[in-house]
């Protein structure tokens, strides 16, 4: 890595503070493990990679290892979106998205992988209607979609959610959590009251935040817990399909996995 050769170079020193241990195991010569603000572990790098002390990095360092997963057998797995010879531009003349056809079936995961600039997330954008197409189909569930967010039906809206790859423009900074996870509730299920405050609470914790975080601002939270709240949005809504534009990137390892598991 550059940074590391930096450093070598000017004899100097460096802190790297990340959730990454994978960026970590390539930079650090001595590692520090924290949780909650206490030091966990310490020591040096290949120490802590090959032989942990601790079982929370023990654990961090279990979900670095590609592992089979095992999938749910399910009668249903028919066809649940559909694109077909999808094209959209920004500007006049360049395509960031080409004659895209996709299938996805129900209860499956699909990764779209590209390098950045390769058009992901504007197909992501196509598909929920944020960005209409110039041409082509979108169909859910058999049926076309309007091409325009504005012009699709309610139910189509609660059906598909995204979640963005940057929380802090995805949430109202002037608003309380509460506030935000309490209007896909009340938008889609006409919720209030109790109920939407239990559900607001069970959303809380389904995705490892405390319910004090209710009535908190998103400028008070770090990054992390800022994309959590955007993913307990999304599952407000009780979706049949969730767009993820690189929700895990904010979040330590831990956390991305029990989210993973979560959607």
């Amino acid at each position: 890595a550059a940074i590391k050769e930096i450093t070598k170079q000017r004899n100097t020193a460096a802190i790297y503070i990340s959730h990454d241990l994978a960026v970590v195991a390539q930079l650090a010569d001595r590692i520090m493990v924290l949780r909650y603000g206490n030091l966990v572990e310490e020591g040096m790098a290949r120490e802590i990679l090959d032989d942990p002390k601790e079982e929370y990095t023990r654990q961090l360092l279990s979900v670095r290892k590609l592992r089979e997963e095992k999938h749910q057998t399910s009668k249903d797995r028919s066809v649940l979106l559909e694109v077909q010879n999808v094209s959209a531009s920004y500007t006049k003349g360049i395509k960031v998205v080409d004659n895209i056809n996709l299938k996805i079936n129900r209860r499956r995961t699909v990764a779209v992988v590209g390098e950045s600039g390769s058009g992901k997330t504007s197909l992501a954008r196509v598909i929920t209607g944020l960005l209409p197409p110039l041409g082509g189909k979108i169909i859910f569930d058999g049926q076309e979609l309007a091409p325009s967010l504005k012009s699709r039906e309610h139910e189509s809206l609660r059906r598909l959610q995204m979640i963005y790859q940057m929380p802090d423009v995805a949430l109202n900074p002037r608003q309380k959590v509460g506030k935000i996870l309490g209007r896909p509730l009340s938008f889609y299920f006409d919720m209030t009251g109790k109920e939407r405050e239990d559900r607001i609470i069970e959303l809380l914790e389904m995705t490892e935040l405390p319910e004090e975080f209710v009535d908190r601002y998103p400028p008070e939270l770090s990054g992390g817990e800022k994309q959590r709240i955007c993913i307990a949005r999304a599952l407000a809504a009780n979706p049949d399909l969730i767009i993820c534009d690189e929700v895990t990137s904010a979040l330590d390892q831990l956390v991305a996995e029990e989210i993973l598991k979560l959607l």
